[in-house]
């Protein structure tokens, strides 16, 4: 990985400022292909402590979001400035994966360096190639739940035998970061694409202020999850196919048509 983010330098996530006598928690060394370049995290971000966010896990790889595969992690170095604040770097990633990746309708069992390798994915994909893309970079990011109204889903691309296919509501996922700055996570959801099909419905709506993107309130059904770091049990786990594999070749073959 690359060093953690220079942003997140003064946050004092682990033992308090009030207890420079308490025993240090052993700092995580990294392997990989970068190891030699990296330096150790900060102590500090592994010991939990009331009122701070604990951010550790917000930062390791797992076994879908593989932050550590070569490609990844060679992604990160150049989209991501070093120098670059936490909401830039956020608003870097989300644009690149909106550019990037192609929204088809996927196996959510995907790694992230797959999704990166095949260029699409649907919601689950994108946000997780996202989050790895973010903790390569040494900046902590997860995964964020909700129900969304399948109204989001209808448009002149979406096969009407697809449409009802649908759960109302359904759910949805996707990327949010951690900034110190604003001492919360932010959203930045990536699945509509920047070059969208002009009759498409436009689901996302973008503060101006933080840079966050999120589903327009008029589609979501439901509260927001709190931030999770790890998801791996949601996705290696098999639902009961319920789409025809040739209806959802049909239906990705159109949204591929149209770039979506």
């Amino acid at each position: 990985f690359l060093s953690r983010h220079p942003a997140l330098a003064s946050l004092c996530v682990g033992h308090g400022r009030d207890s420079p006598s308490a025993e240090p928690h052993p700092v995580p060394r990294i392997s990989g292909p970068v190891a030699s370049s990296a330096v150790p995290w900060d102590r500090s971000l592994g010991a939990p402590q009331a009122d701070h966010v604990n951010l550790m896990l917000f930062l390791l790889p797992t076994k879908f979001c593989d932050a550590d595969h070569p490609a990844v992690q060679a992604l990160a170095q150049k989209i991501i400035p070093r120098q670059c604040t936490i909401a830039e770097a956020a608003s870097r990633v989300r644009n690149w994966v909106r550019e990037h990746v192609i929204y088809v309708l996927d196996t959510k069992d995907r790694r992230a360096s797959e999704t990166l390798s095949r260029g699409e994915g649907m919601c689950t994909n994108k946000a997780n190639l996202q989050v790895a893309l973010l903790r390569a970079a040494g900046i902590p990011a997860g995964y964020v739940i909700v129900h969304i109204s399948k109204t989001a889903f209808k448009s002149d691309t979406m096969l009407p035998a697809m449409y009802d296919t649908i759960a109302d509501p359904t759910v949805h996922c996707f990327c949010a970061v951690y900034d110190p700055a604003h001492a919360r996570f932010l959203h930045f959801d990536a699945t509509e694409r920047l070059k969208n099909h002009p009759s498409g419905n436009l689901y996302l709506t973008e503060c101006f202020v933080t840079g966050e993107t999120r589903y327009k309130d008029e589609f979501l059904v439901g509260p927001f999850t709190p931030p999770q770091a790890n998801i791996d049990h949601l996705l290696d786990f098999k639902f009961p196919a319920k789409i025809d594999t040739d209806l959802r070749d049909q239906q990705n073959a159109l949204f591929r048509k149209h770039n979506l």
